[in-house]
């Protein structure tokens, strides 16, 4: 999956740049972004997909190269996530001393076996 028309898509969206004209290879300078106006695109790619980009990479320079960094971190930020989830929802065998259960009332009722020294999820 990749960024880049969701990039192409807000740039278009903040400042009116036809879509068009938005080569992916091209510096976002070129198409008369300034240095304020490149941090402020940033700030707003970091919102929308909820990552921090380092702003010493030079691909981010320009469409293309900002979303592979943009792909990367949404890879590196899922995996953790899905690290994080298998830490922390892992199961005991039924009788050992770890053992424990849980009870998940409301739409779905459901009961399950789980280890009791499991921790509790960490955001992401």
């Amino acid at each position: 999956m990749s960024s880049l028309k969701a990039l192409q898509d807000l740039i278009h969206e903040k400042y009116d740049i036809p879509m068009s004209e938005l080569d992916p290879e091209a510096s976002m300078r070129d198409k008369g972004l300034d240095s304020l106006a490149l941090a402020e695109f940033i700030f707003a790619v970091e919102d929308h997909f909820h990552v921090v980009v380092p702003d010493d990479d030079p691909s981010i320079m320009s469409l293309g190269g900002l979303a592979v960094v943009v792909d990367r971190l949404l890879i590196e930020k899922a995996d953790k996530a899905d690290k994080a989830e298998r830490a922390t929802s892992r199961t005991a065998p039924a009788g050992s001393d770890t053992a424990g259960t849980v009870d998940a009332t409301g739409d779905t009722p459901a009961t399950g076996e789980v280890a009791k020294d499991a921790k509790a999820p960490t955001p992401a």
